[in-house]
């Protein structure tokens, strides 16, 4: 079984990866106790307790692309959020200098 995810690149490109390596973190993720579980610490996560036991050797590298991605998403927010406060700032300016000029 091949999963893809999306993975969205700056500017319009947008790379699918195959993820066939984490199928197996993929399969039991659904056995987890909670829907939300990031499988980290929690107790009664099935990809922990499958890590605890050994079944699983690449864990760190998924732990990684998750960090990455999460990384990348918050760089996306950050940047809409100070583009959005730019625009505020630009309006406000223009504003202003529209009154400044009514009033000579």
């Amino acid at each position: 079984m091949c999963h893809q995810a999306n993975v969205r690149l700056p500017g319009p490109l947008c790379l699918i990866l195959k993820m066939t390596t984490f199928d197996k973190i993929i399969s039991l993720s659904q056995k987890c106790r909670f829907k939300d579980c990031t499988h980290t610490n929690e107790i009664g996560c099935s990809v922990v307790d499958a890590v605890e036991k050994g079944e699983i050797s690449f864990y760190n590298n998924y732990l990684r692309l998750e960090r990455e991605k999460a990384h990348y998403e918050s760089t996306i927010i950050e940047s809409r959020k100070k583009d959005k406060e730019f625009g505020k700032m630009l309006k406000n300016y223009k504003k202003i200098q529209k009154r400044n000029t009514h009033k000579k």
